[in-house]
This record gives structure tokens, sequence and C-alpha cells, in this order.
């Protein structure tokens, strides 16, 4: 190069200013992309969008993705899914069977199976091998054992005792429960829709203030509530014998009109939505079942402290009906030649007329609470009066207690609650 002359052309290696901000600044956009990326394949976004494409529809949705919020979603909310190990899904199933709650636990497991199975499936998230291959819920868990729990004539009548000390909704909703013997989720998102129309008028008109209906002369053919396919376990409608009791527990429950009021029939919402919060409902509920079954054994000269209410779910109170029918009530044979079997709480048909195709289940399930349930409450509290919430004191001869005067819908009493409405 001449002399003199001054070279302006950048040397190979060499960088200008302009050329590193530029390089600066794609660094930048690079590493800003792959932080977009992967916080767009997190945990928690990735279930979102199975939840909305593969729970949503499901007949369990609600539960499904309720327990996947509750359990699965702050633990690994902001986790690479890919980051996600094995270990970390023993930690979590542990820490859940370690409650203890093993029913849980392996409704956890099955979940979080699914969950990764449909990512895989996907091939969008650069996931080749689930955590969950080769875990074995029985190795990790252990066996999962149907429940065998089934309440005892104490807590049978305590149960229906402290249902009615609850108010609306969930007061008439634990009894149904326990008239009927349908499942918690059937009950709680019955509408008003799913009933004869004119058995929801004269319901309607009772509730007004009209005269007392006599359920007893009322058509079998109106007495029956039909719960739709998309709530049923088997995917069919089911037909739900109603006897007189249940009925009496409907008549308590209001009918609400206006615009934004819909026909769920257990509600908060002015039946626009249908009852939810179960595990505060039953907390108070066992409150007040400890509550009657001390004073229960107070009047049989027991020592109310030691006194205890076992671990029960809502689900056994269906295990009620299944078991005493079978016990009180013996084999069912609905139509001559067909096979006798022990009766269940419910099952699935397809028909119209209960009454007509499946007489001895309907008799059965109509019998079943002045033949099962009124003896025990009978038994367990005739002669017992009030005198405080939880306590039964007795009376002089001749003197019906509110307690026996109960019926074995568990009707609320002539008082008037002081409990606001539903």
């Amino acid at each position: 190069m001449p002399a003199g002359l001054i070279d302006k052309q950048p040397r190979a290696g060499r960088q200008t200013p302009a050329l590193s901000r530029f390089r600066e600044a794609e660094a930048e956009r690079r590493e800003k992309e792959e932080v977009s990326r992967k916080r767009d394949l997190t945990f928690g976004a990735i279930v979102e969008e199975y939840l909305s494409r593969h729970v949503k529809g499901q007949r369990k949705a609600a539960q499904v993705e309720r327990e996947i919020r509750r359990e699965i979603i702050p633990h690994w909310k902001d986790k690479p899914l890919a980051e996600i190990t094995r270990s970390d899904v023993v930690e979590l199933i542990d820490a859940i069977a370690d409650r203890p709650a093993p029913y849980q636990a392996h409704n956890i497991l099955g979940h979080i199976r699914t969950f990764f199975n449909w990512a895989i499936d996907r091939s969008k998230y650069g996931l080749e091998i689930s955590p969950c291959d080769r875990l074995r819920p029985g190795r990790l868990i252990g066996e999962k054992k149907p429940r065998q729990r089934v309440l005892t004539d104490d807590e049978i009548a305590a149960f229906l005792r402290a249902s009615k000390r609850l108010g609306c909704p969930y007061g008439p909703l634990f009894r149904l429960l326990a008239i009927t013997g349908q499942r918690k989720s059937e009950v709680a998102e019955a509408r008003w829709r799913e009933f004869h129309p004119d058995l929801v008028r004269m319901l309607r008109d009772r509730g007004a203030g009209a005269q007392p209906v006599a359920w007893s002369k009322v058509d079998k053919s109106l007495k029956v509530w039909t719960v739709p396919p998309a709530r049923f376990k088997s995917d069919a409608s089911h037909l739900v014998p109603l006897s007189d009791e249940a009925l009496a527990i409907l008549e308590t429950i209001p009918q609400y009109t206006g615009r934004s009021a819909g026909d769920h029939v257990f509600s908060t919402t002015f039946g626009a939505r249908p009852v939810n919060g179960f595990s505060k409902g039953k907390e108070r509920l066992d409150k007040f079942m400890l509550r009657s079954t001390k004073a229960m054994a107070r009047q049989r000269g027991e020592d109310p402290a030691n006194v205890m209410l076992a671990d029960y779910v809502l689900h056994d109170v269906r295990r009620i009906v299944r078991t005493r029918l079978a016990i009180d009530v013996g084999p069912v044979q609905d139509a001559p030649g067909a096979p006798a079997r022990r009766l269940s709480a419910g099952g699935p048909v397809q028909v119209e007329g209960a009454d007509s195709i499946f007489p001895a289940r309907t008799a059965a399930l109509c019998q079943y609470p002045p033949l099962v349930i009124a003896p025990v409450i009978w038994r367990q509290m005739l002669g017992a009066a009030p005198d405080r919430p939880g306590s039964l004191r007795a009376r002089p001869s001749g003197a019906r207690s509110a307690a026996a005067r109960e019926t074995a819908s568990g009707a609320p009493s002539p008082r008037p609650s002081r409990r606001r409405p539903c």
C-alpha cells in the first residue's frame, strides 16, 4: 500500500462498533427467543393446553381439572417439561400417599401418566420418554383396594340429624345422598329439567305455600329422576325412582326465577351453577355428627369422651344404601325368569318408566327409607330431645322428642331455619 494512504477497510477479524452492536442485538434476540420457547414449554403452559384439548368434554372433566390444579400444577408450574424426571414424579406421589391419601395418590399418578403420554403423542414438545415409564403403582403406592367402609346405625342417625343442621343447600343434598344412594356428582349437579314437568310444578306450588302433597297418591310414572348420560358413569340415561321421603326433601329446595336464575337444584348462585366446596360442608357435617354420636353415647350411659368419629367419605354414604338393601331387602327379581341379583343403588337403563321396567328395584328403593332408615332413627333417638346442638336429654315418658318425630327422609322440622336459604 502506498505510503500515506489510510486503510479504511476492516481487516479480517476486526470488529467495527456497528458490527459489534449488531452481533450483541442478535445474541440478545436469540436469548429472548430461547427464554420464550422454554417458557412456552413449561409444565404449566402445556398442561393448560392439555386441559383444553384433551380433558374438556370428558364426563369427569371438572374433577380431573380440579385435581390437576390442586395437586400437580403448584409443584411443577414453572418447570420445563423436559426437566421433569422420574424422581420428581416419585417425590410428588410419595408426598400425597404419606398424608395419608393412597387413593388420591393413585388418581394423581394416573393423571400424570395420561398427560405425558398425550404430550409424547403430540410430537411438538421435544419429549420422547415419559417420566412415568415403568413406574408401577402397586409397588410405588400399594395395591388399590376397594373401600369397605360402611356407616354404623349410630353414624347413619347422626348423619341425618347433622345434615338438618346444615341448612340449604348442603343439608338437603346430603340427605338426598343417604335416601337415594346416588353418586355425589349426580346429586350435586342435578337440574330441575331432569324431573317430570308435572312433578316440578307440584314441588314449586308446594314451596309457594300450597297444601301438602300426598306423594303416596301421586302417579309413580311422575316420581322418576332421569340422570342424563353426560353425568352417569356408564354414559347411558339412568332412571332413579323417587321415594316419598326423597320428594319431601325436594319440597324444601327453592326454585329460582328471574333473568339470571338457572335450574340447578343445589346451588348458591340462584341455580346458575351447581354447588361446590364440599370439603367445608363436610367439615361442618362431621362436627355436628360428632356432637350427635357423643349425645347418643351419653344417653346410653357411656362416656362421650371416648367417642370418636371414624374417617369416612361421602361416597361411603352410597355404600350404606347398597349394603343395607342387600341385607334387609335381599335378592331382587324384576321379571319372571330373570336371574335374581342383589339390589344395587342404581344401574344404567335406556328406557322410560322405571316402575314398569324395574318393579322390584323401584319397590325396594322406595321402601328403603321407611324399612331401613326409619327404624335406625327410632332405635337410636326414640324418647330423646335436643337440648343444645349435639346433645340429647331424656324426656318424661309419653313426651315425643323432635328426633323421634323425624321421618326417614330427615325432612326439616316445623320450626323455621335461621340459616339463609339457598
